[in-house]
């Protein structure tokens, strides 16, 4: 497996799937801003160089907050998530980051367990966050949480 940042050329393939596994808006003006740098996207490619993965995030001085995570379904239940997150974290340390924070739906029990094993611990509730209003498919708290890195 490869992390690396995208290429244009994967932009067909990952509108193939990311809509359905990952709700948000997108459309040439979402790309159009994570190719401007406002955002940043790391990929996780197989070994055929095709993005199964897919991280958005971005970083302001010593924080970065991660906006969304999402593996292909066929290639999920075989660690690729904890692989892409732990490449993020190892990057992420390579800066002058501190803190990274993130939610999650209190009821992404999966997701939830993976922030878990990589000690990010919940900070706060967000009530109702999650609507049909968000795009989101199921209503509830979004938790939050946050990783602080050791000096």
């Amino acid at each position: 497996m490869q992390y690396r940042k995208p290429h244009f050329q994967d932009k067909s393939f990952l509108d193939s799937w990311l809509p359905s596994t990952l709700p948000g808006s997108w459309n040439d003006a979402f790309w159009t801003e994570i190719y401007s740098g406002k955002h940043e996207i790391r990929v996780l490619a197989d070994s055929a160089d095709i993005p199964i993965g897919f991280v958005e995030y971005t970083v302001v001085d010593t924080e970065a907050e991660i906006f969304g995570i999402a593996i292909h379904p066929n290639f999920r239940r075989q660690k690729n998530g904890l692989k892409l997150m732990l490449a993020l974290i190892e990057e992420l340390n390579t800066r002058p980051v501190k803190t990274v924070f993130l939610e999650v739906s209190e009821k992404n029990v999966k997701a939830r367990a993976l922030y878990d094993k990589l000690f990010f611990y919940p900070y706060g509730v967000r009530p109702n966050y999650y609507s049909s209003s968000t795009g989101n498919l199921e209503k509830g708290n979004a938790i939050l949480m946050k990783l602080v890195f050791s000096d």
